[in-house]
């Protein structure tokens, strides 16, 4: 079985660089022209069900894979971005400035900060994990899509990998694009990262 993981389109957070966590901010109009790109890549997959996020950003990026899929998305609340309390809404400067060492441990190995307020990448990957297993034995053949967030994704990947949260910062994951694990008699394995081909220039977007 496979399931392509989907990081949810653009936001008006992305464009203002302030971080979301469970924000449940919504898609900007970059935001939504991606998801469509996303449905029209995923539309040859026939994904048996679709999966998401309940935070408003996924679950519309979810609702237009539907339109070439599946008739309802599937929420599933483990799929949620890292809770980053009071970190929420804030940019990087005021991050950087209001907590310093927090903002400085998660450069150097965010495997041992906990957001203020909030989870641990620890945390979010049980959970995260979870939500994969869910779905593995729910669908144990064919191919599922689920549509979740940037951290709960390079957390799924490193799980996968066997690859300490400490290097958690290799893992990279942009807006809109897609990351395909497949399991079969001999486990899990990666069967692609960061796929953006199917956005045009103008919708793709690093942050």
């Amino acid at each position: 079985m496979r399931i392509v993981l989907v990081r949810h389109g653009e936001t008006p957070w992305n464009q203002g660089g302030r971080f979301q966590g469970q924000n449940s901010v919504g898609l900007s109009p970059v935001g939504l022209r991606q998801a469509q790109e996303i449905a029209h890549a995923l539309n040859h997959l026939d994904p048996q069900a679709i999966y998401s996020s309940p935070l408003a950003r996924a679950f519309q990026t979810a609702e237009a894979i539907c339109k070439v899929g599946p008739a309802a998305v599937i929420p599933i609340d483990d799929l949620k971005e890292l809770n980053l309390g009071k970190a929420e809404g804030l940019t990087n400067g005021t991050m950087r400035a209001r907590y310093p060492d927090i903002y400085q441990g998660w450069g150097k190995d965010p495997s041992k900060i906990r957001m203020p307020g909030g989870e641990s990448l620890e945390e979010l990957q049980v959970r995260a994990w979870k939500a994969i297993e869910r779905i593995k034995e729910s669908h144990p053949h064919g191919t599922t899509v689920a549509v979740s967030h940037n951290f709960a994704i390079g957390t799924i990947v490193c799980r996968l990998l066997d690859l300490s949260l400490s290097r958690f910062h290799r893992i990279r994951v942009d807006l809109g694009s897609l990351t395909t694990l497949e399991h079969g008699e001999r486990g899990w394995r990666l069967v692609s990262l960061n796929e953006t081909l199917h956005l045009r220039p103008e919708t793709t977007i690093e942050s």
